[in-house]
């Protein structure tokens, strides 16, 4: 990545995620590129003071000699004396060592090999991340001293790398040789004193997009767009060669857009196309549409369903045939889905099976994008759920027609400990009616909140009572918001018995699916809920009425409605009125609500939110008292 800012080497037309191609080769640690140091030298090895040789005779002279080159450049051998070998090609040195032997020696041959080699000293200058002189290996290259300085920096040129010797360039070392190609040619052995030099980065142009290798490229010499795309590894296969756009900074006065259409440079080898890149050129190569429009779909009850190839006069034969429809595809009536040039869609009919008999009125010539559906005649499997106290519960598929009583009977019947009064039977459709009613019941109640609370405020109110007020608003939509996530839906108050006296009888309703069934275990008690000094659930008693359970729950509060007293049965069903006469069974639910109604005025904080509460657990118990 860049560093920030900008460096000074990288236009800013260019982006930031691109990365300068290259430089992260010399990323890795110097040691990793060190020259290999046990190999045989070459011929052209150049010898130097602390190279150790080693000198094999044979023939009428049997001998081995272990020399080294002094400081002075000098060997010294038995007989011949001092010999000067610095300076001289591995190639010249041998010869010049057989021949101050051959003075003296006879009828002999030998052989001269490399043992220990001795260091060079290089200077490493210019953009070089560690510009300084290095002790390296005789052996060494340009590319060994580059990684040992760290490599070119970003300011610096990866492409006029120069080799100096004696003040004279003796190679400029390309470095996109070597990565783009492995073409090692100009990568020198040095010599001692040599200088590398790395001078500041040439021109440079980006490319991006559906290229394979997108970066950052250093220029040299007139360099064309396709020369630019074969730096960046070339094309892919969605690269769009009608779209490549070029941006520009021209005159260093203003941004330009070029676009341009490469498909005659690479289709027809069209070389008006192939633009010249200027420095700090970004290069964009969009991709092509990859959505697919030739294709037609096979639906439903077909063998080998999915996307096909759009042809001119693509029937519907060609894709479908006895063999390829499923056992149960309906055959009379198949559907073509198809796209209108509004975008909207149409549906066509047509008899698939008088297509498979020869009429060919029925074959439907297809257009791109057709849905081709083959319905089938198998029914969606319905299921209802039992639960609670039936002798099989689960999950049971039901038949078109099928009963209540049928699906109990299928299930065993009930346990000795179902309590059929409360019996608990929804229906999915139902739910989703009663959902959307909810709804609109919130959002009523949420709106004579807010306008209670408007009428508050045009009274006057400041200080704390307005305070006092937004939080008895807001806590009261919160309670709702509970209340409305507490409620279930879905109920349907129906009276069950044993499944053959339920057959026949109006409670014996058609199942659907989605239905479910919850046979609760049979009770004890009797509960009292609202504003009564202790809420609980009591041990019913034979025969008595409400007023009993009233005195066993402590009697009523100061804030009871004695008048909106309702006994709430175990099937869902409410009685509100003789309630002296009637008597209370297992399972009831006695309610007593508040009379505190919300009124016009400031009332005190605790007062408000408790009565909000209360209220509401009210509504709540009762809903748990139904389920």
């Amino acid at each position: 990545m860049f560093q920030q800012p900008y460096d000074v080497s990288v236009p800013q037309i260019i982006p930031r995620e691109l990365k300068q191609f290259g430089y992260d080769l010399f990323a890795a640690p110097s040691s990793t590129f060190a020259p290999v140091t046990d190999v045989p030298v070459g011929p052209d090895y150049v010898l130097g003071p602390g190279d150790t040789m080693t000198i094999y005779m044979w023939g009428l002279v049997e001998n081995v000699l272990t020399v080294i080159v002094d400081r002075n450049g000098n060997i010294f051998l038995p007989k011949a004396g001092t010999i000067r070998l610095a300076g001289l090609r591995f190639s010249e040195g041998e010869a010049q060592i057989r021949e101050a032997l051959a003075k003296y020696f006879k009828k002999f041959e030998i052989k001269v090999a490399m043992q220990d080699l001795h260091t060079i000293t290089v200077f490493v200058v210019g953009e070089v991340t560690k510009p300084a002189g290095y002790t390296i290996s005789s052996l060494s290259t340009i590319t060994n001293a580059l990684y040992v300085a760290g490599g070119p920096s970003k300011q610096g040129s990866m492409r006029h790398v120069k080799l100096i010797r004696n003040n004279k360039t003796i190679v400029v070392l390309d470095l996109y040789d070597f990565l783009l190609k492995g073409d090692k040619t100009n990568d020198l052995r040095l010599e001692t004193a040599d200088t590398i030099f790395v001078p500041p980065i040439g021109p440079v142009a980006a490319i991006s997009g559906t290229v394979k290798r997108p970066a950052i490229y250093e220029l040299i010499g007139p360099t064309r767009i396709s020369q630019l795309i074969e730096m960046a590894a070339g094309l892919i296969a969605t690269s769009s060669l009608h779209r490549v756009q070029v941006e520009r900074i021209r005159g260093h006065r203003e941004k330009v857009m070029i676009d341009l259409d490469l498909t005659t440079l690479y289709e027809k080898k069209e070389p008006l196309v192939d633009v010249e890149i200027h420095d700090g050129d970004f290069v964009k190569v969009f991709p092509i549409d990859t959505a697919i429009y030739n294709w037609v779909r096979l639906e439903g009850a077909v063998r080998y369903p999915g996307d096909y190839e759009w042809k001119p006069n693509l029937k519907i034969s060609m894709l479908l045939s006895p063999e390829t429809v499923l056992p149960q595809a309906h055959l009379d009536r198949i559907e073509v889905i198809r796209i209108k040039p509004d975008f909207t869609y149409e549906a066509l009919y047509t008899n698939l099976g008088a297509i498979f008999q020869g009429d060919a009125t029925q074959d439907i010539v297809l257009e791109k994008r057709d849905r081709i559906v083959v319905n089938t005649e198998l029914r969606p499997v319905e299921s209802i759920v039992l639960a609670g106290e039936v002798k099989r519960p689960g999950v049971y598929t039901i038949v078109k027609g099928e009963r209540l009583s049928s699906v109990l009977r299928r299930a065993g019947g009930f346990t000795p400990e179902a309590f059929l009064k409360a019996t608990v039977f929804t229906r999915k459709a139902v739910r989703e009616s009663e959902k959307v009613q909810l709804d609109k019941f919130i959002l009523s109640q949420q709106a004579s909140i807010l306008q209670e609370s408007a009428a508050y405020a045009a009274g006057g109110q400041t200080g704390e009572e307005a305070v006092d007020q937004r939080l008895i608003s807001s806590q009261r939509i919160q309670f709702l918001n509970i209340l409305s996530q507490q409620i279930p839906l879905g109920r349907m108050s129906i009276r069950l018995d044993q499944p053959e006296r339920l057959e026949n009888t109006p409670n014996d309703i058609l199942v659907g699916d989605g239905d479910s069934l919850y046979i609760p275990r049979r009770p004890s008690s009797v509960l009292v809920l609202g504003s009564v000094r202790n809420q609980s659930a009591f041990l019913h008693k034979e025969g008595s009425n409400f007023q009993y359970y009233l005195e066993l729950a402590g009697g009523l509060t100061p804030d009871a409605d004695e008048k909106g007293i309702y006994i709430l049965k175990a099937d869902g069903s409410a009685e509100t009125s003789f309630l002296k006469m009637r008597k209370i069974e297992i399972g009831d639910t006695v309610v007593v609500p508040l009379s505190t109604a919300a009124k016009y005025r400031p009332i005190p904080l605790a007062r408000d939110i408790a009565t909000i509460i209360g209220q509401f657990a009210v509504t709540l118990g009762v809903i748990l008292a139904i389920f």
